[in-house]
């Protein structure tokens, strides 16, 4: 069995820039013309943890419930410390746009309470509307209650037969079909049809994730090396994300690429390996991704914020976003390498007697 997907890795990356971008765009209005379905890469990533984790700690999640709080204690380990730094940017950059603009005391302690609900992964009940009320913060944090939620549930789909695996991946491909013909507004209906939304997007791609691994494992081959191959499969990702469909077919085209395009697209790319000149990349891009994808919107805030306060030209936002894209990826390197990374060290050493466990959780 291949040690570690260090491709499927690398695509993590690639996804988490294009949803960079499309946060750097969304402000203009300009993603739906260049990266239309780039919301569609946090359903990629469901499904990439259904099948990472299984790879990586199914064994070990089967042996009983020592092994469980070891397994969750070391997922929250690698988990919290890019999600206090970003919610720590985000508060700081917010509280002081509120306090010299002269907002009232009660915007501010919202804004409070808000962290405090958000550092619990929970959408904040003092603002309620929309995804970005209720994570005012920081957006993308979303995606963190559900997969905690589908790391919860993946013991128990884990001794899940394959009968009843492929009934729940059945099940909730239908949930999928019909949230795509309900429309794209379901995200934007407020908490309640919020976290109806986000529980049907991960169920599917999360227990197919854990299905496809279990395929692969009972046909093992060994990863071929290719460079064309893994260009052509990460450009592909990017062109699944930002392939331009005429309005009446978006919701088909991207329930197909939710159902079919993008697991088939991951069970294709772990049968690959990166070069050996490539294997630096792809390492790279694996490493940053969750540092990219928790600091990039606290900065998108500010640098696009700061753009419309200049009334700047577009040519000026293009290269403003191009150097602001730049900075985010040096962020997510030095976060990684200066903080994530040490706490994570210490965090796990604290945890006496179970360094081994957790060494490995946090690989």
């Amino acid at each position: 069995m291949d040690r570690r997907y260090e491709f499927l890795d690398g695509l993590r990356g690639v996804a988490a820039i294009v949803v960079m971008l499309m946060h750097f765009l969304s402000p203009l209005g300009w993603e739906a013309g260049i990266v239309p379905h780039a919301h569609l890469a946090v359903d990629f990533f469901f499904c990439l943890s259904g099948f990472v984790l299984t790879h990586a700690y199914g064994g070990m999640l089967a042996s009983g419930r020592p092994m469980l709080r070891r397994f969750y204690l070391g997922r929250a380990i690698r988990l919290y410390p890019m999600l206090v730094l970003g919610l720590a940017i985000g508060t700081a950059s917010l509280l002081t746009k509120l306090i010299l603009g002269g907002s009232e005391r009660q915007e501010v302690m919202n804004l409070l309470y808000a962290m405090l609900t958000n550092l619990l992964l929970l959408p904040s009940p003092f603002l309620l509307g929309a995804q970005a009320d209720a994570w005012p913060i920081n957006v993308p944090q979303w995606s963190l209650l559900f997969e905690s939620i589908a790391l919860l549930a993946l013991p128990w789909l884990l001794r899940l037969g394959d009968r009843l695996l492929m009934v729940v991946v059945v099940a909730t491909g239908a949930a999928i079909v019909a949230h795509g013909v309900a429309g794209p507004g379901v995200m934007d209906g407020g908490i309640g049809a919020l976290l109806a939304a986000g529980m049907i997007r991960v169920a599917y791609p999360f227990s197919l994730g854990i299905l496809l691994h279990r395929l692969r494992a009972r046909r093992p081959r060994r990863q071929s090396a290719s460079g064309a191959r893994c260009a052509g499969l990460a450009g592909l990702l990017v062109v699944v994300l930002s392939l331009p469909v005429p309005q009446p077919f978006i919701w088909f085209y991207e329930v197909g690429a939710v159902l079919v395009l993008l697991p088939g697209l991951l069970l294709l790319a772990a049968s690959v390996a990166p070069t050996v000149r490539l294997r630096p990349l792809a390492i790279w891009l694996g490493a940053i991704s969750y540092p990219l994808y928790m600091l990039h919107y606290p900065v998108v805030r500010m640098v696009m914020g700061s753009l419309r306060r200049l009334d700047a030209p577009a040519w000026q936002y293009g290269l403003a976003i191009g150097v602001a894209m730049a900075g985010c990826l040096w962020l997510a390197w030095i976060a990684l390498r200066r903080i994530d990374e040490p706490v994570r060290r210490w965090l796990t050493r604290r945890c006496a007697g179970e360094a081994a466990t957790l060494a490995k959780v946090n690989a």
